[in-house]
């Protein structure tokens, strides 16, 4: 369990919660992260935690110290002032410590130093207004004693345009110490080249389920999954995506006909390509922790994996969908070298 996040959040996005959880136990944060997938409000309540964690007066060691809005944090929208507790101070939820005055305001988006958002509400253009940025660049260059979570609610150029991207480029890349930038996109393609160069891609699941069903197939009992009918497909992913020889897209296209046979013997239409996916994850997670590349191409799978499941959702052909994801994951596997 992350001391970090809470267990739905880990659930739902472990790739993001393993990278962000052992970047801050090792001492390693990078200066700013890009997230990227459809998942908005998990992006907000990751950010939110991340804040709550590096502010909250009950953390001395971030090794294995916990907040004290852990076991669970209350689901907070995506800027909605919602507070984790009661405005009560004496409040306190069963099971959780006394909320220390750090996490009452950043639970609340109120924390004037630690929480900061930068967005195109107010404008006219509705991009990010040149002088809010400027203003942040000037707000973060003063000293403060907490560590400053700085959001950045849509990066994609088309609200984060050049100019204001500009403005802010050396601060991203450089903040100082105890802050930290968390920009959201859907792709990372729709972001200012020169601003994804300046930060790590950690890219989340888009799942809006409690919890996800590739996360809790991979869990074991003796050694052996819990779902059983899955073992024959992660054989398959290890014999075939290993295999380096002339007759790989014949190799892709037998995992295919492995994932379709899995497709038919489940209830659920996303757990096979969320299985394999997963399988890819474990493989890359540590490297993506540290290679940009290897963070670019995970992000680029969950992409095509949505757009596979989406595919299937709307009733397209199972085995033409399938065999588009698998075909095309190869090929980002053979481009990217991962």
């Amino acid at each position: 369990m992350s001391n970090l996040f809470d267990n739905e959040v880990s659930n739902r996005h472990p790739l993001a919660v393993s990278l962000l959880d052992c970047a801050v136990r090792k001492g390693r944060l990078a200066h700013a992260y890009l997230l990227t997938g459809r998942a908005v409000a998990d992006k907000w309540s990751l950010a939110r935690q991340m804040a709550l964690f590096l502010n909250c007066k009950n953390v001395h060691d971030w090794t294995k110290d916990t907040a004290c809005h852990q076991p669970k944090l209350a689901a907070v929208s995506a800027g909605a002032n919602v507070p984790v507790a009661s405005a009560s101070a004496g409040a306190v939820r069963p099971g959780a410590r006394q909320l220390c005055l750090n996490c009452r305001w950043v639970g609340e988006g109120k924390h004037p130093q630690a929480w900061l958002v930068l967005g195109a509400q107010g404008s006219k253009s509705g991009k990010v207004p040149v002088e809010k940025a400027r203003q942040l660049c000037d707000e973060l260059a003063k000293c403060s004693q907490y560590f400053r979570t700085v959001i950045i609610e849509d990066a994609s150029q088309d609200k984060f345009h050049r100019p204001a991207a500009n403005a802010l480029l050396k601060t991203i890349e450089n903040p100082g110490a105890g802050c930290i930038f968390l920009l959201f996109a859907v792709r990372e393609e729709e972001v200012l080249p020169t601003v994804v160069s300046r930060c790590q891609v950690i890219p989340l699941q888009n799942t809006g389920f409690e919890a996800s069903s590739f996360w809790l197939s991979l869990r074991k009992t003796d050694g052996k999954p819990v779902a059983a009918e899955l073992e024959p497909l992660r054989q398959s992913f290890e014999r075939i995506f290993a295999a380096k020889d002339s007759r790989e897209t014949i190799r892709a296209l037998e995992f295919s006909k492995d994932m379709q046979t899995v497709l038919a013997e489940t209830e659920d239409s996303c757990q096979p390509i969320d299985f394999a996916v997963n399988l890819e994850i474990t493989r890359l997670s540590k490297k993506a922790m540290e290679d940009k590349q290897a963070a670019g191409y995970l992000s680029d799978l969950l992409w095509l994996a949505e757009e596979a499941k989406l595919q299937i959702e709307q009733y397209v052909s199972s085995k033409a969908a399938i065999e588009t994801f698998v075909l095309s994951w190869w090929q980002l596997r053979k481009t990217t070298k991962c």
